[in-house]
């Protein structure tokens, strides 16, 4: 028995991207990534594996592609805890402010410290030619 929890379709302009995926070697886990520019199917492949193993888990490409459900969810976060250390208004949305960029530094891709180097981040390895448009992950028993 199989059922499908979510599906993609991808358009793509013939010659103007390219694709590249990664099943991980337990055969549950996927992932599949969309890029134009100048960009080597073992790059992608690598990014890939970084989605894959990344935790916490990328929810975007870039800031900008964070749901905003996320963002808002931890915003209120931030911003109770602030209000909870009883500081001035002020220091108060300079923490929340410094407590969301860290926050989509953690969980946009291109700002995740890349996997297999964490010295780097994953922008560095798609290099100034590429871009990474989107990507999908898939995971066996994962609910939509």
């Amino acid at each position: 028995n199989a059922s499908i929890a979510r599906a993609h379709k991808i358009v793509q302009d013939p010659g103007s991207g390219s694709f590249g995926s990664y099943v991980h070697h337990d055969g549950k886990t996927g992932v599949l990534v969309q890029a134009t520019g100048s960009i080597s199917d073992e790059t992608l492949r690598k990014v890939c594996m970084h989605i894959t193993a990344a935790v916490p888990r990328p929810q975007g490409v870039s800031a900008n592609d964070v749901p905003a459900n996320i963002v808002e969810k931890e915003r209120r976060f931030l911003i109770e805890q602030a209000m909870e250390s009883g500081k001035p208004k002020e220091i108060a949305e300079k923490m929340v402010e410094g407590g969301m960029r860290k926050f989509f530094e953690e969980i946009a891709l291109l700002e995740q410290p890349f996997i297999m180097d964490p010295t780097i981040k994953v922008k560095d390895v798609v290099g100034k030619d590429a871009q990474i448009v989107g990507f999908y992950r898939w995971q066996v028993g994962e609910q939509a």
